[in-house]
């Protein structure tokens, strides 16, 4: 069964700017680099696995794994070395497509859902520590109540290599993607169920990039400040801070000041939790949600509509053949709210896409990078930071950035390279306001499976 499965399983081998540059990228003295800074003009490489989804070279394999790539090789069963391209990412989901062009490689055979049980053995194969193909077994040891936002749980051991690899049933099908290991715990991993991974394979493959869903509300953690003032006893759930109006929610019924308390069978937890089972849930999905409104328990069915996603306006290099292999935006209110950004009227430049193969990548910076200075110059917004990079696009010119990332400032040297063709950067990947998975949740919970070649990056 194996052996079956092995040609649909590859590495894959990405050049990106890595959190963390050692020596001894192999020694597990060196110990765990958990959010160390990026040193400059460091370039990382680092190894994770994938799988191939169907004909025509497409890969899916963890966002995680190619996230800030600069460049992505898959190595085959065979051990050729093709040259892949980002098709696509959906960093709230973890998954990525990567596609290798003229390669007949072999598709995997994806299991249909509702088959697997708890004690089922299945089996993570991958490139564990970047070594050669390799299975490990275990069984199933929970199931997700919710197939589109909760993981395959196993004791199939799975370590730094095995993201983006298939986890397997005693078929050789493939019933999840393997994501994370529980930090600090023994055999204790995570894998992305299949139904939900094909869902955002189609999406990204089909080019239209994946559709989130709304019910039009704004959600207001519970505080014990808040339950008092409410005269509400402890639990669990989410306040409704207000309604769209016309929205699936008012249309429902859903009331401001309601007290989300369940979903389905799902019991709230939390306001991020509702908000991402809703952004998981397929538009036209009718939910039944229960809430609690002046102390009286009440069942409400709302519709899904899709979410309205505006990409911002992308900023371009203004003179042909010399572009900075970047967009900006200026940042909005709303925008830094859906992505979870500080809002600073006086830094509103928003790095909003890279294009992997520039040297804006190669010199380390990123989507939702916020421009502050331009030559120690300050670029309050996307007016003063044209203003300040026109009519210097020329071929070895230097621009130094101060930028702003997750709350710590830092500096980014950019040359420009000898005149090429212009290229449009387009917005489709990370660049529209979805919140991207920005570390709440399962990163600050779990352990990510990537394997580091000049450093761990886990």
């Amino acid at each position: 069964m194996l052996a079956r499965a092995r040609p649909s399983v590859v590495r894959v081998e990405v050049v990106s700017h890595d959190h963390v540059c050692r020596e001894h990228p192999f020694d597990p003295t060196q110990g765990e680099y958990f959010g160390a800074p990026p040193l400059d003009g460091c370039l990382g490489s680092s190894v994770g696995s994938g799988v191939v989804a169907e004909g025509g070279g497409f890969v899916l394999t963890n966002d995680h794994v190619v996230a800030s790539a600069v460049g992505v090789r898959v190595v085959d069963a065979g051990g050729r070395r093709l040259r892949a391209r980002l098709v696509g990412s959906d960093p709230p989901t973890d998954l990525a497509v990567v596609r290798v062009e003229g390669a007949d490689l072999r598709p995997a055979r994806f299991a249909s859902g509702g088959r697997l049980r708890v004690g089922d053995r299945v089996f993570a194969f991958g490139v564990p520590f970047g070594l050669p193909l390799s299975a490990s077994s275990g069984m199933v040891s929970a199931l997700p109540d919710d197939e589109e936002s909760g993981f395959l749980q196993t004791d199939a051991p799975l370590n730094p290599g095995n993201s983006g690899g298939p986890l397997l049933d005693d078929r050789g099908e493939v019933v999840g993607i393997n994501l994370a290991i529980l930090r600090g715990a023994q055999g204790i991993g995570f894998a992305i169920p299949v139904a939900r991974a094909l869902r955002i394979y189609r999406a990204i493959r089909s080019g239209g990039g994946v559709v989130r869903g709304t019910i039009g509300i704004e959600l207001q953690a519970l505080t014990p400040d808040l339950l008092e003032a409410l005269g509400l006893p402890n639990g669990s759930g989410a306040l409704v801070a207000d309604v769209r109006p016309g929205g699936p929610a008012d249309r429902a019924g859903i009331r401001r000041g309601d007290i989300i308390r369940s979903v389905g069978t799902e019991v709230v937890g939390s306001a991020e939790g509702f908000e991402k089972r809703i952004r998981v849930s397929a538009p036209g999905v009718r939910l039944r949600v229960g809430l609690l409104r002046d102390r009286r328990a009440l069942d409400i069915e709302v519709a899904v509509d899709p979410a309205r996603l505006v990409p911002p306006e992308v900023e371009r290099g203004p003179v042909p053949g010399h572009d900075l292999g970047f967009g900006v935006t200026n940042l909005t209110e709303a925008l830094a709210r859906d992505r979870g950004l500080p809002w600073d009227p006086n830094a509103r430049v928003l790095v909003a896409a890279v294009r992997p193969d520039s040297r804006a990548a190669e010199a380390g910076l990123e989507e939702e990078d916020l421009i502050l200075e331009v030559d120690r110059r300050a670029v309050p917004d996307v007016a003063s930071f044209r203003a300040s990079v026109e009519g210097r696009l020329r071929p070895g010119e230097r621009f130094l950035f101060l930028v702003r990332r997750e709350g710590a400032t830092r500096y980014v040297v950019l040359t420009l390279p000898p005149p090429v063709p212009r290229e449009r950067i387009a917005l489709g990947r990370g660049a529209s306001p979805v919140p991207l998975y920005r570390g709440a949740g399962l990163r600050n919970q779990f352990t990510t499976t990537r394997s580091a070649g000049r450093s761990w990056k886990w």
